[in-house]
């Protein structure tokens, strides 16, 4: 959870987009990835990058 949090600070710094942070929530309350830190970051990082 501490690192959930700080991916979504993090993710407030770099991207003040709406759309990240929900798509992020979206992901969080799936809860699919939580168990990969990992998996999710890389999963953020396309995102990003596709924004």
């Amino acid at each position: 959870k501490l690192t959930n949090n700080k991916l979504y600070s993090l993710a407030i710094h770099k991207n003040k987009s709406e759309l990240c942070l929900n798509f992020y929530t979206e992901i969080k309350a799936t809860k699919p990835y939580v168990r990969n830190g990992r998996q999710l970051q890389i999963k953020y990082k396309t995102f990003n990058l596709k924004i």
